[in-house]
């Protein structure tokens, strides 16, 4: 069960955080420097939830792992949906 939390917090912060930084959300002032609160609230999630969730090193390793590549794949989606959907218009 962790383990899916940590891949679904990974992703919807890496989608966030990909979608601020493509200029999709407007209420971001400056698109390449993330806010303050995004910037705890990935922290929280890249390394708070897998520490919370892990009991060994063994699984904070392979939590961590499936956080990161989580975010890595949500931010390599969205970045692709929006070359593509910019390409179109």
């Amino acid at each position: 069960m962790a383990l899916i939390i940590a891949i679904v917090l990974g992703g919807l912060v890496g989608a966030l955080v990909e979608s601020g930084k493509r200029g999709l959300i407007r209420s971001w002032g400056d698109a390449a420097e993330l806010p303050p609160l995004v910037k705890v609230f990935m922290i929280i999630v890249l390394v708070g939830i897998p520490l919370v969730n892990a009991g060994t090193i063994g699984n904070y390793v392979i939590t961590a792992l499936a956080t990161v590549g989580a975010f890595t794949v949500a931010r390599w989606s969205v970045a692709s949906v929006i070359v593509l959907w910019r390409r179109r218009s």
